[in-house]
């Protein structure tokens, strides 16, 4: 009677754990489909064209290689004949990754009708992402830029992202090392107050700059590195204009990743009218 009463309990805490397994495996796959369901939206949320003011141009090549990446990238109007332009990435985000980016870039394109500089708008978002008070800190890379679509004045500043690579019309290409403050990264945003430093610089007719994500990178390090495949492949294809620049430039690259972070780069062509 002892040992039918002990098979008994056993039998019974058997069904309940599988139970408890069906139960869960349920809610992974639940999970799994909201991940590729939030996966989906934030790709449709990605712009497929960009605004034309003043003759810029712009062209980007966005390859996603992972299951929850969120990289992320806008063009939008500044006020004052001016335009921001935004590349970015929430490392580790999990589902709300996509989410997270929707809100950098409007907090970022907002701040930017009433700020000065691209420092005081990564300042703001800082700020903002801190006022969250997420559960779990999100590390966010951002560039940012504000450039005035007439006279070619061009204001960046970076936090956790590779340094843009800046494409003359003569000249061979190069990583902006001068000043000082662009050859390393900012910290990644959301983790701490800080303040930014903001590059200024002036395009010319034709030039041309580079912005990519640490995706585009064979080790994925956003930190100070060597960027001789990405200058090789801005050399070899300068012959190109806008997509197909682009387009050229990332098949190259492609070739080189190691890692399934998302692939993203944005090239800007001042071409005052």
């Amino acid at each position: 009677m002892r040992a039918r009463e002990t098979a008994a309990r056993v039998s019974t805490r058997a069904a309940e754990s599988r139970l408890l397994g069906e139960q869960l495996n349920r809610l992974f796959v639940q999970m799994d489909h909201a991940r590729a369901d939030a996966r989906k939206i934030q790709l449709a949320l990605l712009p497929r064209q960009f605004p034309e003011a003043g003759g810029v141009r712009f062209a980007a090549c966005h390859q996603p290689r992972g299951r929850s990446g969120a990289d992320f990238y806008q063009v939008s109007s500044a006020g004052e004949g001016k335009l921001i332009l935004i590349v970015g990435d929430v490392i580790g985000p999990g589902p709300a990754g996509g989410l997270l980016g929707r809100f950098v870039a409007h907090t970022a394109i907002e701040a930017a009708k009433h700020l000065p500089h691209a420092g005081a708008i990564l300042n703001r978002v800082n700020r903002e992402l801190l006022r969250l008070e997420l559960t779990e800190t999100p590390l966010v890379a951002l560039v940012v830029a504000l450039l005035n679509n007439a006279t070619g004045e061009l204001s960046l500043a970076r936090a956790g992202m590779p340094a843009p690579v800046f494409v003359p019309a003569i000249g061979e290409p190069r990583e902006p090392r001068e000043p000082k403050l662009l050859a390393v990264p900012g910290p990644f945003l959301g983790i701490t107050e800080t303040t930014y430093l903001t590059h200024t610089a002036r395009l010319s007719a034709g030039d041309r700059l580079l912005v990519g994500t640490d995706g585009t990178r064979p080790d994925g390090d956003p930190g100070p590195s060597d960027d001789a495949i990405l200058l090789a492949a801005a050399t070899r294809h300068r012959e190109f204009a806008g997509q197909r620049f682009v387009d050229a430039i990332a098949a190259e690259l492609l070739v080189h990743v190691r890692h399934d972070d998302d692939f993203t780069l944005l090239c800007t062509t001042f071409a005052p009218n």
